[in-house]
């Protein structure tokens, strides 16, 4: 058993033991929208948005386009979020199948409405008809005449959950990549692998596995090491990331207002790093807390950045 199998296996027991004792379907719509914006946040990022944090809350919460971003931009977070809350709506199931390809289509359908504005290859829903170009590392897209039955033959073969004994985010990174190698459609393959991934760990009782901006170059190597074969990296970043997103539906007791937890550094400062996703916090209403510990965490990730 390899050093990167006995990591993935103990992290995912602890994950597993966590999503048992907080029950994320049963958590506040405040938390779940919080999680939710992230995610949209940073897989609109990853497809080229340049909407900031604040921006995509606008958007999602209050239908408000703030800000001078392109329209392109606002449109995609429009339409990806509309898909995003569609999947956070879906409860947990006991046994598969966790997905179907209509839900394949329908995540694409949902994730790209709009976009035929500024997009000809938009097409919400339907299935690519050309040649895609290589993507990461020249990896070779399927020919658009194999795209239906591969599809089929990827969710028949994993669309009902990992095999007996094997590994959930094994399964779940298998899934990821084989999907976007197939690039069913002609614009927004990435994004719908990502929401494909957050809709089966919603089906199985878990948080969505949320990409920060600051992260998006680590999660590209993980993927490019699972073009090639190794799923571990991608696996290992995708259970990590649930995990930290499980610690937020345990909302500690000690939650401060920013305002308390000034001192050290300053309130303007505490809440550019909320809203960049440095700080960790929950909301409340419209306010922001956090805890001393998660700001003594955040200055000391901030020290070692600023030491490099």
């Amino acid at each position: 058993m390899s050093a990167e199998d006995v990591a993935l296996r103990a992290l995912e027991q602890s994950v597993l033991a966590q999503a048992h004792a907080v029950k994320p379907a049963e958590a506040s719509e405040q938390l779940k929208f919080a999680l939710r914006l992230e995610e949209v946040w940073g897989s609109c990022a990853m497809a080229g948005s340049a909407t900031t944090l604040s921006q995509t809350r606008a958007l999602l919460q209050r239908g408000v386009v703030a800000g001078d971003r392109s329209f392109r931009d606002y449109l995609m977070v429009w339409g990806y979020g509309r898909a995003s809350g569609w999947v956070q709506s879906q409860r947990p199931r006991a046994s598969g199948p966790f997905i179907s390809v209509a839900d394949v289509r329908q995540l694409h359908a949902r994730i790209t409405a709009g976009m035929e504005l500024v997009d000809s290859a938009a097409l919400p829903g339907a299935w690519r008809t050309r040649n895609a170009p290589p993507i990461r590392g020249g990896v070779i897209a399927m020919p658009p005449s194999m795209i239906v039955s591969e599809v089929a033959a990827l969710v028949d073969r994993l669309g009902h959950g990992p095999p007996a004994g094997g590994l959930h985010f094994l399964w779940l990174a298998a899934f990821q990549e084989r999907l976007e190698r197939i690039r069913p459609f002609s614009s927004g393959n990435g994004r719908v692998a990502r929401l494909a991934v957050n809709l089966l760990l919603t089906r199985i009782g878990l948080p969505f596995a949320t990409i920060p901006p600051r992260s998006i170059r680590n999660y590209r190597d993980a993927l490019a090491r699972a073009d090639i074969g190794n799923y571990y990296p991608l696996a290992l970043h995708t259970a990590r990331s649930v995990q930290r997103n499980l610690e937020r539906f345990a909302v500690p007791p000690d939650l401060l207002p920013l305002a308390a937890l000034a001192g050290p550094i300053s309130l303007e400062a505490l809440h550019k790093a909320a809203q960049r996703g440095r700080l960790r916090h929950a909301h409340r209403g419209s306010r922001l807390y956090s805890t001393a510990a998660w700001r003594d965490e955040y200055l000391e990730q901030r020290e070692k950045r600023d030491s490099r």
